[in-house]
């Protein structure tokens, strides 16, 4: 609760109130422009799927090993490991292409 109230005071410093209605102060939000908006969505999109992609590695591992022998699950577990693997090698692939991209077209 004390953090809470912490942040509400530190968000009170960047506003203003005009006729008694509170208005934050949006001037970060005004300076970005479309590239770098997109660029943020699309990482934070690619790190969603890649630390899905983990959990799922976890849980196909753990499927592998409560198998106990049964060969059906054993074969679901490794599929579901090729699956996991290949989200996460995807998300990376991503987050780098998104990044080169970025550098290219003028960013830091």
């Amino acid at each position: 609760m004390i953090f809470l109230a912490l942040v509400a005071f530190s968000y009170a410093a960047n506003a203003a109130t005009v006729g008694g209605i509170y208005v934050p102060d949006n001037t970060n939000m005004a300076s970005s422009d479309i590239k770098t908006i997109l660029n943020n969505v699309l990482t934070w999109i690619l790190g969603i799927i890649g630390f899905i992609a983990v959990i799922a590695f976890v849980v196909s591992g753990i499927q592998y090993l409560t198998a106990a022998g049964n060969e059906n699950q054993m074969e679901s577990a490794k599929r579901n490991l090729l699956y996991s693997i290949i989200g996460v090698v995807v998300a990376s692939a991503g987050i780098v292409i998104i990044k080169t991209i970025n550098y290219l077209l003028g960013g830091n």
